[in-house]
């Protein structure tokens, strides 16, 4: 089926301890089909994506609270496709590297 992956996964694990909280998160796309090609035979694919994805938070319990997150910690592609199934010929990449943001919050 066109833009279907064959296989979809996702799995989180979390960690909280008093004050702390760690959260990582693994996302997994197989590969799929993204346009058929009838007349010379050559389909656009693109090819198995994965993910993951940290954050950690601390709450000192006076108000303050610090949390870091960093999206695409191993900086895999985000997308890559190419025409047929086994060739890599004309491929389309798309790395969009790593994102770190870190808040630091006080409520009174």
């Amino acid at each position: 089926m066109q833009n279907a992956p064959d296989v979809l996964a996702n799995v989180k694990i979390n960690y909280a301890w008093k004050g702390l909280t760690v959260d990582l998160n693994y996302n997994y796309a197989g590969e799929s089909v993204t346009a058929y090609n009838r007349i010379a035979g050559l389909d656009y694919w693109t090819r198995p994506t994965k993910r993951t994805d940290l954050h950690a938070g601390y709450n000192f319990g006076n108000g303050m609270i610090v949390d870091v997150s960093v999206s695409n910690l191993f900086k895999d592609y985000s997308y890559w496709s190419h025409v047929g199934k086994n060739s890599l010929a004309i491929s389309d990449i798309v790395n969009s590297g790593s994102t770190t943001l870190v808040t630091l919050k006080y409520e009174f």
